[in-house]
């Protein structure tokens, strides 16, 4: 995609949504990885004032270097909820996985899908788990201080 097409489609997607507090890269690994891509991208979504969830679809995501470069609000998921799939057993790993991050101050970011009721199902039988554990679940926008234009 030319880079001149980049803000005119961010533009776009916030018209569609003009109540979006942030974005995100959803299998866009070819796009994570490119510089002058993500200077694109990441320089538009600050000038909108939102922040950017890296999916980190790819290891070789360049998202992290340029969004700290530009001074833009980011963060990176820690765990992707229904990766390889919404199973219970997928589940109890990923609230096994928690426990790697026990004692960190900043948040642990976890995305999923929910795009079908088996995963939304999903999503509230992992969060109804945690919440009983104790586990404080904070939103994003209580994460970034960002205001959209």
């Amino acid at each position: 995609m030319p880079r001149e097409d980049i803000a005119p489609l961010i533009d776009s997607f916030l018209e569609q949504l003009p109540m979006a507090i942030g974005t995100n890269n959803h299998m866009g690994s070819t796009s994570t990885e490119s510089v002058s891509t993500m200077n694109a991208v990441l320089k538009h979504i600050k000038k909108r004032g939102i922040f950017f969830i890296d999916s980190v679809t790819t290891a070789k995501s360049v998202v992290y270097a340029v969004a700290k470069e530009h001074d833009v609000p980011f963060a990176r998921r820690d765990i992707f909820l229904d990766v390889p799939d919404s199973s219970d057993e997928t589940l109890a790993q990923k609230i096994q996985d928690l426990g790697a991050y026990r004692g960190r101050k900043e948040p642990v970011i976890i995305i999923t899908h929910c795009h079908n009721r088996e995963k939304l199902d999903a999503l509230h039988k992992f969060l109804s788990q945690i919440e009983a554990m104790g586990v404080n679940l904070i939103p994003l926008s209580q994460v970034f201080k960002s205001t959209p234009v």
